[in-house]
């Protein structure tokens, strides 16, 4: 059980195949959380929990989305990011509208 009385866990993971593991690429101070709970014996290893697999290609995409969303990048950090998306083939205005910004906020003729 959680402290709060729950026997699951309710917050996302978004996680990718590395060979025969898994790599948490969102969600990585909760499984942490989650790891020093078990560690703890607080919880079972086995806590259900809701999680999404991406493919590791879509790792950047949602990174760069979740990351602009929450606080703004740094300019080198943006402009790495979109170049990016640029080479997966999505032109300036289609970053533009998937990240609900300006073309000219893009940095996407780099």
């Amino acid at each position: 059980m959680l402290s709060n009385g729950s026997s699951s866990y309710q917050h996302h993971l978004l996680v990718y195949n590395v060979g025969a593991k898994f790599h948490v690429h969102d969600g990585g101070r909760r499984l942490a959380e989650l790891q020093k709970l078990a560690d703890d014996k607080v919880i079972k290893t086995t806590l259900p929990g809701p999680h999404s697999f991406e493919e590791p290609d879509e790792v950047k995409d949602t990174s760069t989305a979740e990351n602009l969303m929450r606080a703004a990048m740094h300019v080198a950090d943006q402009f790495e990011a979109f170049a990016t998306l640029r080479a997966k083939g999505r032109t300036k205005n289609q970053i533009a509208t998937w990240l609900g910004i300006i073309p000219t906020t893009s940095y996407a003729d780099a």
